[in-house]
């Protein structure tokens, strides 16, 4: 008899449900996802529509709709014969009720953020709530042994792995491309020390940096301003809206490098380099694409091809870019059944 599982997400990350679809449907699971319609993507997740039984909750935000979704999982488990529950934000601490409310099935937690259950009793107990936990990079899960005694089982995966199409670009660019993913905020990503970097380059030819974040919202207006007042427009290119994820993937898919952009200027730099990965390094990793980083990370990727540099060099590192072969040979480190055999650990037998 084929397992069921049920997905529940409220309010964050759905760019990590693909890869655990994917995973679990390759084992035989018999997949439920319980998703608030505001994180719903046609282009993400409609290509799983066939395969996968999908609830939309309508706009979970307000506390009274929370507390009614619980019941209609309850309701929808009892229905359907659920035996597995898997949260995709852990990090969350309504997902405590969730799961208090929904005994007795086989439960796993999915952490992003592992110094919040270091720091905060209020999330160390939705710990006690799961049979299971799952951090996105094995240096976070090499933090979260080190400084929480776990009495579950504990594993880690990539979510690198995606079904939606997308087209790379075939036509032969003079140009290395350098993609920086992600909204145009300042506090997670370092836009003024790249500005300043290509600013003492008045000589720079054949490098394109390409933010993907939308120009017009967050800190957007305040690094296109940099960028122009110093005359740099020619060495970017700015999106003008949200970008679809199929054209976000051809981006990625097509570039040379995938540049996180975080130094010791951004908030919680301590903890990407312990405790929380950037979804930077799994876009790269699921592109087979060289990252290019600050050099505190050396220790962070060391499975995985990178360019590095420090705050001293990082015009010279920039100006010696070369293009990369963009067919490159995904790692074993990363292969789907390597991951798919630690992601389903915590299932049980």
């Amino acid at each position: 008899m084929r397992r069921k599982v049920l997905l529940v997400e409220f309010k964050y990350h759905q760019e990590i449900i693909p890869s655990q679809l994917m995973l679990l449907l390759d084992a035989g699971y018999d997949v439920h996802v319980f998703l608030d319609k505001n994180l719903w993507d046609e282009q993400l997740l409609g290509v799983f529509k066939d395969r996968v039984s999908f609830t939309l909750l309508h706009d979970t935000k307000k506390i009274f709709r929370k507390i009614a979704a619980i019941f209609q999982l309850r309701k929808y488990v009892r229905k359907h014969g659920i035996s597995h529950l898997v949260i995709n934000t852990l990090d969350s601490n309504f997902n405590y009720y969730v799961l208090k409310f929904l005994p007795g099935l086989h439960a796993v937690g999915i952490v992003h953020q592992v110094h919040r259950f270091v720091k905060k009793q209020s999330h160390r107990k939705s710990l006690n709530k799961v049979n299971a936990v799952a951090t996105l990079s094995d240096y976070t899960l090499d933090y979260f042994r080190k400084h929480i005694v776990l009495k579950v089982e504990s594993a880690f995966f990539y979510p690198i792995y995606f079904e939606t199409k997308y087209q790379a670009t075939t036509k032969t660019r003079a140009e290395v491309t350098v993609v920086v993913p992600g909204q145009l905020d300042l506090r997670k990503r370092d836009y003024f020390q790249l500005i300043a970097a290509v600013e003492r380059m008045p000589k720079l030819e054949g490098v394109k940096f390409i933010l993907l974040g939308n120009k017009n919202k967050n800190d957007g207006k305040a690094v296109v301003a940099t960028i122009e007042s110093k005359g740099l427009s020619k060495y970017f290119v700015l999106s003008e809206g949200f970008l679809p994820y199929d054209q976000f993937f051809q981006y990625i898919a097509s570039c040379d490098y995938v540049m996180p952009l975080l130094s010791d200027n951004i908030s919680n730099y301590r903890q990407y380099l312990q405790s929380q990965i950037s979804a930077s390094f799994n876009w790269g990793y699921a592109f087979n694409k060289k990252l290019l980083l600050h050099i505190d990370f050396s220790q962070v990727v060391k499975r995985v091809d990178a360019v590095f540099y420090d705050n001293d060099t990082l015009s010279n590192v920039l100006s010696q870019l070369k293009k990369e072969d963009t067919s490159m040979v995904r790692s074993e480190y990363f292969d789907f059944k390597k991951q798919q055999e630690a992601y389903l650990s915590l299932f049980g037998t």
